[in-house]
């Protein structure tokens, strides 16, 4: 079936789970004769910068207290802006589900062009693909040949865009190059369709954005840079690109949405419950303690359940349904927990191994035991976070750069919201303002 076909099926489907913070009573864990003295001890914690580019709520698991801060303050800077003050400190960018990654610029002292992707970074050596052979080298396999076909399309066009003297790389994501675009009817509309991944762009061919695209032979959104590579790998999120030659076939462009006011604006409502579930949020953190969040990411035994904290709530995210009650997130982690050990203690056949690890088992239920109110706490802390950003991304998403549809296992294609935003404020801290329950959901099923 083809896509003029297929289109007549659209049918749009947004869900929305809204804030519900709900406040723990106590739960019925394990009890032990003996329990791991809770964290009470006075200490100060290094708060290094967090440069990782994560979602929204995760900014705790990733940056700790300091990353519990400065997704709050994102948030704050978020409300102003989506409140109808065009003077924030803050910038949003739109998330393009574009692939692959590329990462292109000039040698600083040659002139060259240069083009690789995430192993452009590599601790060994930049893996460069600047030939077609370097290509072939890199991406080599049966499986790989169309990748090899669509970078060696791209290393042909993307030089043309790069003035002699451009300094640093730019990452962005590829949308097409020239065989994967299609036309076919929108609304009785003749538009162009492409999909770089998961998601399907459609634009009115008579639009001047379409009749670019309709020229061009690739396509690419540039959404970060890193001006001082090869020196630094430091990443500055949101990338400009004044700088960059104009060419019919190339089309490209940032990532950042110039003015949210008059496109997307909170009503007092929407504001009322965004400042109530940030209060919250606020007493959450305060209430868990920097203690805690230290012992998380120092301690090994607390690193391990940091990861395993990371990990059940990604388990929630595959199944698509995150659970709003902290106490059955608790109780769904604790089986986690012992399901894992119970596991590869079944696997032992040496008493001693056995014995070694049931005792682990014993003391992180007696740790969990000792400090669940702090569990429970940080666990409705990245839930209203979570809820939060589910509200800011409802609102984002009215801003569309480009229509955006899913295809489904039927062959029919479903009117999608965007891929997400990036949040970015004044010193550089980044985050994703993303659907955990849609879009990252498909991504988490998806095999590559």
């Amino acid at each position: 079936m083809q896509i003029t076909e297929l289109i007549l099926n659209i049918k749009q489907k947004r869900k929305f789970r809204g804030p519900r913070i709900t406040r723990s009573q106590g739960v019925g864990f394990h009890k032990l004769s003996y329990t791991r003295k809770p964290i009470t001890d006075d200490v100060e914690i290094d708060e290094g910068a967090n440069t990782h580019l994560t979602h929204f709520e995760d900014n705790i698991l990733h940056g700790g207290y300091k990353g519990a801060e400065e997704a709050l303050n994102i948030g704050a800077a978020l409300l102003d802006l989506l409140d109808g003050h065009t003077k924030s400190p803050v910038n949003i960018t739109t998330k393009w589900d574009g692939s692959p990654a590329i990462f292109a610029g000039r040698d600083a002292t040659t002139g060259k062009f240069i083009m690789g992707d995430k192993g452009i970074f590599a601790k060994t050596g930049a893996r460069i693909m600047d030939t077609p052979d370097a290509i072939d080298a890199n991406k080599q396999g049966d499986e790989k040949s169309n990748l090899r076909s669509k970078l060696k399309e791209v290393l042909e066009e993307l030089p043309k865009i790069f003035p002699p003297n451009f300094k640093g790389l730019l990452q962005g994501d590829l949308l097409f190059v020239s065989g994967s675009k299609e036309k076919s009817l929108l609304d009785d509309e003749e538009a162009i369709f492409f999909t770089p991944n998961t998601l399907t762009y459609a634009v009115p061919s008579n639009s001047d954005i379409g009749r670019k695209i309709d020229k061009a032979k690739i396509g690419i959104v540039f959404h970060t840079s890193y001006p001082d590579w090869p020196a630094s790998n430091d990443a500055k999120y949101g990338a400009s690109v004044e700088d960059l030659n104009s060419t019919d076939d190339v089309w490209f462009s940032d990532a950042n949405i110039k003015d949210v006011s008059g496109q997307v604006t909170f009503t007092l409502e929407e504001t009322t419950a965004i400042r109530q579930a940030m209060n919250e949020a606020r007493k959450d953190l305060i209430s868990t303690g920097r203690k805690f969040f230290n012992f998380l990411e120092t301690d090994a035994f607390g690193k391990e359940f940091g990861k395993q904290l990371e990990a059940t709530i990604n388990a929630s995210v595959r199944q698509g349904s995150i659970p709003a009650n902290a106490e059955q997130f608790a109780l769904n982690f604790i089986s986690r927990f012992e399901e894992k050990i119970e596991k590869t203690i079944a696997n032992y056949k040496k008493e001693d191994a056995i014995n070694r690890k049931t005792q682990e088992l014993e003391t992180g239920l007696q740790f969990f035991d000792a400090n669940k109110d702090s569990f429970l706490h940080i666990y409705e802390l990245w839930f209203g976070l979570f809820s939060i950003k589910s509200m800011f991304a409802k609102k984002l998403n009215g801003i569309r750069a480009m229509d955006t549809f899913e295809e489904m296992p039927d062959g029919t294609f479903e009117v999608r919201d965007p891929e997400g935003f990036v949040a970015v404020d004044h010193i550089g801290n980044a985050v994703k303002i993303v659907d955990r329950l849609g879009f990252s959901a498909a991504n988490f099923q998806k095999v590559y």
